[in-house]
């Protein structure tokens, strides 16, 4: 199972889609790489670390409940009245979660950088 799969479906886990609905997989996987490129250029990181996982999985369910609402300020519907945060989703979360590298002046990054990472195995202990 690719790496995307594998997080594909704790992302619906969490969301509480059944992991047979591929309905919404694209959509989710969209949101993945996303939040994979936004964590990548967040860190300065050279490539992306497992210990990043757990912070895409919680970007991708917060954008996945804001969807639909994108750029509304507020809405009032039937004498309810929802207002939303007008500033970036998952910046936050990532911030809060996972800190920036510094990296030395001239630093070159490899031209795998975006590339999702290779399959991992899971409780075995080792990374990558």
């Amino acid at each position: 199972m690719k790496w995307e799969d594998k997080v594909t479906t704790k992302i619906k886990s969490r969301l509480e889609i059944d992991n047979t609905n591929t309905e919404y997989d694209a959509l989710i996987k969209d949101y993945i790489y996303d939040t994979f490129v936004e964590i990548i250029n967040y860190t300065n990181a050279d490539s992306f670390r497992k210990e990043y996982e757990p912070t895409l999985i919680a970007c991708v369910v917060a954008l996945w409940r804001r969807r639909g609402v994108e750029g509304t300020i507020s809405r009032s519907a039937g004498g309810v009245s929802e207002h939303y945060d007008n500033s970036v989703v998952i910046a936050p979360i990532i911030s809060s979660k996972i800190p920036q590298i510094i990296r030395p002046l001239g630093h070159t990054y490899p031209s795998t950088r975006y590339d999702y990472p290779k399959e991992w195995y899971y409780g075995s202990g080792r990374k990558r």
